[in-house]
């Protein structure tokens, strides 16, 4: 019997796909935590506690697509939505954590970050315009790419004003 072509059947390979996701980012979590608490550095302590909350977020996010794909008839459009909110919470933690990580002094100036927090916010909103409708697919692309093009350069004048202490 065929199946009716309202129902979207998602593949095996992307439900194991979202569950190996969610293992990973759990067992990263422990990880991370257990680092925070064992490393000496202050500085090295304060990333890794970022880096917990980065993964703890993303995989309560990605065990919420296992229950949502455990349902009939399940749309990736809605599941899409959700993996906006949640790079909206996670990039600008990353991005915090490489600006720190890679500085030599431990800190950063709080308008750079600013800075580069609002071109990802941006490269964002133009991407999930795109996913969505809004824009073409093609324009949220290439104005999503644009904000990232943007914080790449920013990133690297940093380096060459060696405000990181990155070797090449």
């Amino acid at each position: 019997m065929e199946k009716p072509k309202d129902i979207k059947v998602l593949s095996d390979t992307t439900k194991n796909t979202f569950f190996t996701s969610y293992l990973v980012l759990f067992g990263y979590t422990i990880i991370t935590l257990v680092e925070a608490i064992r490393t000496p550095s202050v500085n090295v302590r304060h990333i890794m506690n970022i880096e917990t909350a980065i993964s703890l977020v993303a995989g309560m996010v990605y065990g919420y697509f296992n229950e949502e794909i455990k349902k009939p008839g399940v749309d990736l459009k809605d599941i899409t939505k959700v993996r906006y909110v949640d790079w909206s919470i996670t990039t600008p933690l990353i991005l915090l954590v490489i600006l720190l990580f890679y500085n030599g002094e431990g800190a950063i100036d709080y308008r750079t970050y600013l800075t580069i927090a609002g071109l990802n916010a941006g490269m964002l909103l133009t991407g999930y315009w795109g996913e969505t409708g809004y824009w073409s697919k093609m324009m949220g692309g290439v104005v999503g790419f644009g904000f990232f093009g943007a914080m790449l350069a920013i990133i690297w004048r940093m380096k060459k004003q060696k405000i990181f202490a990155i070797t090449s």
